[in-house]
């Protein structure tokens, strides 16, 4: 047998982790084990930071501390390196952002010394830890319970992907492979469990694995665009090497692949949407022959799946579900499986409010019967018994759970007049068998899953849950006819709410009866927006209204408001923020999301106080909506009731794509194209005012991004827009013009400033406010400050020099726009050589735009005048 200096082996690859690497190394040293027994490998592959002083500094302290300097060839590569160099009987691997908790090698050790003969590799608990230390642990530990060794043929699900591992030093050892650029760690561990078919578990041992800005999983490695091939390439070479007696893949790659494919199905990471045409149907086919070669029982069994995302797989590999009905519940199979097997049908309820005295329904119905089969919604109001067929729809919520379309949801809205309600059930209809609903509330509602009751008026809601096989969730409503009725009902409540939150019953002491209309104007904290320019024109206006804008108290906003203002200005978050809150009629907000306007957490306002708001929510925007987000801002998936529009295509936009009638629209154009200097004779400057991308930046941590300069700097869109600030021909074009350029970052690329060294001394880089009509051009890329420059009627030109990184999704959180570039307001350029031509092209014609953009621009806005007086005079006539 092999003698070994050193009991266990630690191999660190590190590639520039100057802030992580002592900590990590300091989580080795804390081991229970013998430190002498243990032998440290760090393999500094070619970093440019201080890691290599770092891991010098530990070497010359500890004799067992050995440091490989190499370029930089890769994180497999050097795993490879100190495998070679490895003397410990056993070898760890720990990545240099990483710990381990103190039992680990010695129990890592102990454990191999017992099962030696039995496995091959060893694994342990793997514990997430975000940047709140917060821990959570992954999924396979419900399947790993207790230290032991498992089969993998009969535990296929276990699917080992990450490298808290300890695996045998070998003279048969196994390499990584360096020809893959992903999931290298995955081949290599699969490569150890399927030399026995077993895997090693050891329950009182952690590795930390520490998701921050700066890990390698946050660059973009395992997006599509840089790594489709290579996911088919691993996917192919898994099933070619590991076969059943088939000829198929075997049970265990199954399972590996599926994983893989699951979570790259929520996070929309699956294809290469930058492809077009021939090469796209190509990919999608790859995809499509490795989900077919995924049997159905390895789909249905796997813990790591929703239940409808399973449907979704299967319906990918093209299976057609057949149904089986019986008395009390229905069955859905295909060949020898159970897909299904459900006693009723779950509505979702996204908004349930009232109305006057209109009792109002929103939601989904979410079964599995209708990704194969027609399924119809019936209400049931008081004794009928047939009930009302109600009208459905493709429900948005469709894309369940991800960010592309998983299933088939059916969207429906409903109301009742309580006045003539006393219950209200809904049944579902499978090819004519009926089916009961069970109720389920999230999104805006006046009921939660622990909250069933309310008092609107003098109507008593409630909500009852499903007794047995007969009766049916319903709502109750009863009319609260005398005082003895509405105090036992009101003492019913109150106990109910104090179980859920004390600071709501006191809340509910505050809140008027028939508070006189109030309405809040509300911006993001220290933004002048649209709020703020309709707050300005409302204030004074003698209609009874009282007025308020909810502020955060900065200083240079403050400024900006008269004495009398001042009084109705409300801090956000505060007590007479809430109580307002709670009272007023309105919110015009310039932004949607519930925690810019709201004072609760949002759990705690959908559950505490969602049946005592009545106020109408009034989107002002802040910039016209042309990117595609619908699952931000879909009608059925916001809390938005009206939106101010400013354009033909917004109309059609929203009501096409969002689900919007065009009764929620108001046509009256942003409060702040009031201030637009349209007639102004503009300065002979040029502002370029690009977006950020989130590939290039890390995080939200402590108030702001996470800087990622090498990701920046190693960039298409820093190369090309550094390549054009710094043209020749820029500065030619410039100084035979006298012409100025401004460039202005977005505010969170603002940082990154300092790397652009402009050589052009007419080319300026500027943050801040701007006053936008000073400019002849505006270049940008697909920022919706496009639209102010066709407001005031100045030429623009697009430049997004990675544009195909934006048409993968790998940019932002959008991958198309719902106005296409191409049908923009001017040429749309993806390098430094083509903007310069377009840009030379608008000077040498004095900054006149070509006859087709000119004409998209005329004919682009509704109005052009007096938006916010337009905006009040429709709240006020619609009040």
């Amino acid at each position: 047998m092999q003698n070994f200096k050193f009991d266990v082996s630690v191999v660190i690859p590190v590639y520039n982790q100057e802030d992580h690497i002592r900590q990590c190394i300091k989580s080795l040293l804390r081991q229970t084990h013998p430190f002498s027994k243990i032998q440290i490998i760090l393999i500094n592959d070619g970093s440019e930071d201080n890691s290599e002083i770092q891991c010098n500094a530990f070497a010359k302290k500890h004799t067992n501390i050995e440091i490989i300097s190499q370029t930089n060839q890769g994180v497999s590569a050097a795993r490879n390196a100190g495998i070679k160099k490895a003397k410990g009987k056993y070898i760890m691997f720990v990545d240099a952002d990483d710990e381990i908790s103190e039992t680990t090698v010695e129990a890592l050790f102990d454990f191999y010394e017992e099962h030696f003969d039995e496995v091959d590799l060893v694994t342990y608990n793997l514990v997430y830890v975000n940047e709140k230390n917060e821990k959570s642990k992954h999924g396979r530990y419900n399947i790993l319970r207790s230290s032991g060794v498992y089969d993998m043929d009969e535990n296929i699900h276990i699917v080992q992907t990450t490298m808290n591992i300890c695996v045998k030093n070998i003279e048969n050892t196994i390499y990584f492979d360096t020809s893959l650029s992903m999931a290298e760690d995955q081949f290599y561990i699969t490569e150890w469990i399927m030399r026995k078919h077993k895997i090693g578990y050891v329950d009182n041992a952690d590795y930390f694995y520490y998701r921050h800005s700066a890990a390698s999983s946050s660059s973009g490695n395992l997006h599509p665009y840089n790594c489709f091939d290579q996911m088919i390439y691993f996917f192919d070479g898994l099933c070619e090497k590991y076969k059943d007696h088939t000829g198929g893949p075997s049970r265990v790659v199954q399972a590996l692949i599926l994983y893989n494919l699951n979570w790259r199905l929520k996070s929309d990471l699956i294809y290469p949407h930058h492809l077009q045409g021939e090469e796209m149907e190509e990919a999608k086919e790859k995809v499509l022959t490795h989900i077919r070669r995924i049997d159905d029982l390895v789909i249905l069994s796997s813990p790591y799946l929703d239940k409808f995302h399973k449907f979704c797989f299967l319906k990918l590999k093209g299976k057609e579900g057949k149904i089986y009905f019986a008395p009390h519940r229905f069955a859905l199979c295909s060949g020898d499986y159970l897909w299904a097997d459900e006693p009723y049908c779950e509505i979702v309820f996204t908004k349930t409010y009232v109305k006057d005295t209109k009792f109002i329904l929103e939601g989904f119905l979410k079964t599995p019967a209708a990704e194969f089969y027609d399924v119809d919604i019936f209400a049931h109001k008081n004794n009928d018994k047939r009930g009302e067929k109600l009208s459905t729809v493709h429900s948005f919520y469709s894309t369940y759970k991800a960010s592309v379309t998983t299933n088939n949801f059916l969207h429906f809205q409903y109301e009742v007049d309580l006045s003539e309600t006393r219950r209200l059930y809904f049944h579902a209809e499978i090819c004519g068998h009926k089916y009961k609903t069970k109720f389920h509330f999230a999104g805006i509602s006046c009921f939660m899953q622990n909250k069933t009751s309310f008092i609107f008026g003098d109507y008593f809601v409630e909500m009852s849950k499903t007794l047995n096989d007969v009766n049916f969730d319903n709502f109750e409503f009863t009319r609260l006819s005398n005082k003895r009725e509405i105090i036992c009902a009101k003492k019913a409540i109150f106990k109910e709410h104090f179980t859920l939150s004390k600071g709501g019953v006191v809340y509910r002491s505050i809140i008027k009866k028939k508070p006189k209309p109030i309405w809040l104007y509300v911006d993001r904290h220290s933004v002048i927006d649209n709020a703020f320019y309709q707050f300005k024109n409302d204030f004074n206006k003698n209609d009874g209204v009282t007025r308020y804008y909810v502020t955060d108290n900065d200083d240079e906003k403050m400024k900006l408001f008269t004495k009398k203002e001042k009084k109705f200005l409300v801090e956000f978050g505060t007590l007479r923020h809430k109580v307002l809150f709670l009272n007023c009629s309105k919110i015009l907000t310039s932004f949607h999301s519930i925690s810019v306007y709201s004072p609760f957490p949002t759990v705690g306002l959908l559950a505490y106080y969602g049946d005592l708001t009545h106020y109408e929510l009034v989107y002002l925007q802040h910039g016209i909506l042309h990117a595609s987000l619908v699952n931000l801002y879909a009608k059925e998936r916001s809390t938005i009731d009206k939106v101010v529009v400013s354009s033909h295509f917004e109309i059609e936009n929203f009501v096409k794509n969002y689900g919007y009638k065009k009764e929620d629209l108001i046509t009256s154009g942003m409060p702040r194209y009031d201030y637009q200097k349209v007639e102004s004779v503009p300065e002979k400057r040029i502002l370029f005012s690009p977006s950020w991308r989130r590939n290039l930046i890390g995080n939200f941590v402590d108030n702001r991004r996470i800087l990622t300069p090498n990701s920046f700097l190693n960039s298409p869109f820093y190369k090309q827009i550094n390549e054009f600030l710094n043209s020749p021909r820029l500065e030619k074009l410039l100084e035979e013009n006298d012409l100025t350029l401004d460039f202005k970052n977005h505010p969170i690329f603002e940082e990154y400033n300092e790397h652009y060294e402009i050589k052009n001394s007419r080319v300026n880089i500027i943050s801040g406010s701007i006053e936008m009509d000073k400019y002849k051009l505006m270049i940008t890329d697909y920022s919706s400050i496009v639209f102010d420059f066709v407001y005031l009627q100045r030429p623009v030109l697009y430049f997004v020099p990675d544009y195909e990184m934006f048409l993968s999704g790998l940019t932002h959180s959008y991958r198309e726009l719902d106005l296409p570039l191409e049908e923009g307001f001017g040429a749309f350029t993806q390098n430094a050589d083509e903007l310069l031509n377009e840009l030379e092209k608008l000077v040498e014609h004095n900054f006149a735009p070509e006859e087709k953009y000119q004409k998209r621009m005329d004919n682009f806005f509704i109005t052009k005048e007096n938006h916010c007086e337009k905006l009040y005079n429709h709240l006020i006539e619609n009040s």
